[in-house]
């Protein structure tokens, strides 16, 4: 299964991990393919480095995570341009997803939940992809 995570899910695993989603993600990298592009690496990059987040976990463990996420993460080359979000910030999720040929994307962020699904992709939060795929637990 080939899958997109959210920068919302990603920061949150990073930051203030709880049990449930330490075990979700945790397995999504043993079993899963994890898919990124240029555009939502230099977001997570982005997100990751703000100065807000050093009292929740080290700058350093913050960019260890990046760097292992790369190396375990499948780069795709995003060509297709989608818009289809209600915040245009989300498209480049759908379209790493569509040019991946993702089977989902877990995503936090309402605004790509709500298309759910979109093109015959699956868009879930982290309870309902752990629920259907019975992981994480």
């Amino acid at each position: 299964m080939r899958l997109v995570v959210d920068t919302g899910v990603l920061v949150s695993y990073t930051i203030g991990p709880t049990t449930r989603l330490t075990a979700l993600i945790d397995e999504m990298i043993r079993r899963y393919v994890l898919l990124y592009s240029a555009q939502t690496m230099a977001e997570l990059v982005d997100v990751l480095d703000r100065s807000k987040f050093d009292r929740y976990v080290s700058r350093n463990s913050r960019l260890q995570f990046i760097r292992r996420y790369m190396e375990i993460g499948n780069l795709v080359d995003v060509r297709v341009r989608i818009q289809a979000s209600a915040d245009p910030r989300d498209d480049k999720f759908l379209e790493l997803a569509v040019d991946g040929m993702a089977d989902a994307i877990v995503a936090s962020d309402t605004d790509l939940t709500v298309l759910h699904p979109f093109r015959g992709i699956d868009i879930l939060t982290p309870t309902e992809f752990a629920t259907l795929h019975s992981v994480g637990r």
